[in-house]
């Protein structure tokens, strides 16, 4: 999910990686973590899929990666 910030912080590092082990990713779902980087290889791209959120028409794109990561792209 992303959201919009009412104020941009002076504490957001504009040029850094924050790498996390991979079995860390789950406990940083649906938290206030302001970004997580995510790096691997791709080994699959699904289609574009048009899904309702907060009764809001989004665009998503899942990306599998290997060692059974999968990220979920939302165009808002």
């Amino acid at each position: 999910m992303v959201r919009e910030l009412d104020e941009v912080s002076p504490t957001i590092p504009m040029h850094i990686f924050e790498f996390v082990n991979f079995s860390d990713l789950t406990e940083r779902v649906r938290s206030d973590v302001p970004l997580t980087d995510v790096w691997g290889r791709i080994a699959s791209i699904g289609p574009v899929q048009t899904k309702i959120a907060n009764g809001i028409s989004v665009n998503t794109l899942q990306i599998d990666l290997e060692l059974q990561v999968r990220v979920c792209l939302i165009e808002l």
